[in-house]
């Protein structure tokens, strides 16, 4: 027989079920009033919210045969009876203090028989017995060391602090449709609770048995979060959502807690008093050491020389008189240059060039960064790039197409330079459209065949490749890469 508990009870509510018992709500779960002594009972479950449970009578179920104490999935560690009697079915179970004490056991079928077998012989219940095989020689038994005393039992530790408080249980009936991740829900609860923000707190639109996050049934609502404000006087309350689960569907009631904490640890109990140890079997006998080789002499020490004995010290003569200045001397003839460094050459701090600086050979660089000239932009018909500043250029506005006349490159034969031009597109694109050096209008053979051409509101990178050989600018190679 089912026991219909009242939805939404106030601390205090009672309620009396068919079988006359009487409950109290307070606040976490019913409790008995005139039948027994239990925690507290959550319909239609039990929920446990102390380490110890006390029954002060019999514990009987509502109907009879009609109610599992545990289930497959939760099932009891231990039961403690007392050495008398368990009833299954009318038959019992008991014992005689060494003995467990049954009328009768069957054990297997004829056609199923139970066995129990060791080596090659077996034993056969409720079916033929087979023939028994022949005994093995019995091995030399060792002899047995003496066993130690056993050591007394330590007094057990105290029981740690319940996790829950009733100062984070707390109950909403806002209608919330249950919401994505990330979303900052607000619900009315209780006033005076000690929510602080960042706290992690768990909604259930069912009352759980625990608060924890494994304590979630698929048709339940689930929500789980991170308090974002609570105020005590008004009990309103915003969280951002970091899980959910039936995520749409809506619910009225809701049961809130904070994710559930373990308890206080108990104590441990003292250690009972080791027993003594057995004897311990005789050493067996050391291997000889091998004989150590012998030192080599040591070799004499040299003689000290003998310190030699200080000269003494001279008379000062007197000062002389100054004599006249002297005329200044014909300047030195210039020194000799210095040989230049041969081998590795290690530089710390700062290297300034000023002019050319030729390498030969591999060149090895770490990190090279460069120097970036920037304009007001291309506003003019003829835009001057001037190579002494740079070879890279940024232009943030441009307003027509413009002639690009590169002065001051080095004029060394066999020679290629680059250069880079950077236009970031306003809504009508602009690019250069005629190349010269010095001042001098050359032919460019552009990437894919076909002249640039601007791309709006994106920024294109324009890049040149000068050719020198035979004392001329032999080519002039363009080249056009958009970037939205």
């Amino acid at each position: 027989m089912n026991t219909n508990w009242p939805n939404n009870p106030s601390i205090g509510d009672e309620y009396t079920n068919a079988q006359g018992i009487k409950w109290k709500w307070n606040g976490k779960g019913w409790v008995t009033v005139n039948a027994f002594e239990i925690s507290e009972i959550n319909a239609p479950t039990f929920s446990i919210f102390s380490d110890t449970t006390i029954v002060s009578g019999h514990l009987l179920p509502g109907d009879d045969a009609q109610y599992d104490l545990g289930t497959s999935s939760l099932q009891w560690r231990s039961l403690h009876v007392s050495g008398n009697t368990i009833y299954i079915g009318g038959l019992t179970i008991s014992t005689d203090g060494n003995s467990i004490l049954m009328n009768s056991i069957n054990l297997g079928t004829v056609e199923e028989p139970f066995i129990l077998s060791s080596g090659t012989s077996s034993l056969l219940i409720n079916g033929t017995s087979s023939a028994s095989g022949t005994s093995g020689t019995d091995g030399t038994s060792g002899s047995s060391g003496t066993s130690g005393s056993n050591g007394t039992s330590g007094s057990s530790g105290t029981s740690g602090s319940s996790g829950f408080s009733t100062v984070y249980s707390a109950t909403s009936s806002t209608t919330i449709v249950v919401p994505t991740v990330d979303y900052v829900l607000t619900f009315n609860t209780q006033t005076n609770l000690s929510y602080t923000s960042g706290q992690q707190v768990l909604m259930y639109s069912e009352l759980p048995n625990l608060y924890f996050d494994e304590d979630y049934i698929e048709s339940y609502g689930h929500i789980i979060g991170d308090v974002d404000s609570y105020n005590p006087i008004t009990g309103s309350m915003s969280i951002v959502v970091n899980y959910s689960e039936s995520v749409g569907s809506t619910f009225s009631f809701w049961y809130i807690n904070l994710t559930g904490e373990s308890g206080l640890t108990g104590t441990n109990g003292s250690s009972g008093t080791s027993g003594s140890s057995g004897t311990s079997g005789s050493s067996g006998t050391s291997g000889t050491s091998g004989s150590s080789g012998t030192s080599g002499t040591s070799g004499s020490s040299g003689t000290s020389g003998t310190e030699g004995s200080s000269g003494t010290s001279g008379t000062s003569g007197s000062s002389g008189t100054s004599g006249t200045e002297g005329s200044s001397g014909t300047s030195g003839t210039s020194g000799s240059s210095g040989t230049s460094p041969t081998g590795d050459w290690s530089l710390s701090g700062e290297l300034t060039v000023s002019g050319t600086s030729s390498l030969n050979g591999l060149t090895v660089l770490q990190e090279v960064t460069e120097v970036i000239n920037t304009t007001p932009g291309a506003t003019s018909s003829t835009v001057v790039y001037d190579f002494s500043t740079g070879s890279i250029w940024y232009h943030g506005t441009a307003s027509n197409d413009f002639t690009a006349n590169f002065i001051n490159l080095s004029t060394e034969n066999l020679r290629v330079i680059n250069t880079t031009i950077i236009l970031s597109q306003g809504p009508t694109a602009y690019v250069p459209t005629i190349v010269q050096i010095d001042g001098v209008t050359q032919s460019v053979k552009w990437s894919g065949g076909a002249s640039a051409s601007g791309s709006p509101d994106n920024v294109d990178i324009i890049g040149f490749t000068f050719i020198r050989t035979e004392s001329s600018w032999s080519q002039v190679l363009g080249n056009i890469n958009t970037f939205s």
